[in-house]
């Protein structure tokens, strides 16, 4: 089986997937102007995974509620701590919005790591609202 697909913008590759053998399926780039093999990989890699991990949330159909795969129900359920979570953090972190970028360095190695560890969580901060509410 031969699966090929145009380049999306001017410049990229075209990607092919291809049946390398029995149960292994191969990525394979291809310059779409000189027709050379720019490179291949694996078909699985950790975008798929993600991919196939929650589009099987989302059509799990093996059980349902009232005609909605269960799970639509099983994502709200873990955005809730997923906000709970921000929440807390908002609380008991105060002033956060001030120390957006601060990063300290100190003689202790620990106070780097404490400190980029809160630079980290205060712009996750975006992020986890957003699958939060959109998950809910």
């Amino acid at each position: 089986m031969w699966k090929v697909s145009a380049p999306r913008y001017p410049g990229f590759d075209m990607g092919v997937l291809a049946d390398s053998e029995p149960d292994v399926i191969q990525r394979i780039y291809v310059d779409p102007s000189s027709q050379e093999i720019t490179g291949d990989t694996s078909y699985f890699n950790v975008q798929r995974f993600f991919r196939s991990f929650h589009m099987a949330l989302f059509k799990a159909n093996f059980f349902s509620v009232s005609g909605v795969p269960i799970g639509y129900f099983v994502v709200a359920i873990f955005a809730i701590p997923l906000l709970a979570s921000m929440i807390t953090a908002l609380v008991f972190y105060r002033r956060w919005w001030r120390n957006f970028l601060a990063l300290k360095f100190g003689r202790e190695h620990r106070a780097f790591w404490s400190s980029a560890h809160k630079v980290a969580g205060r712009w996750s901060l975006w992020f986890v609202s957003i699958i939060g509410i959109t998950g809910v």
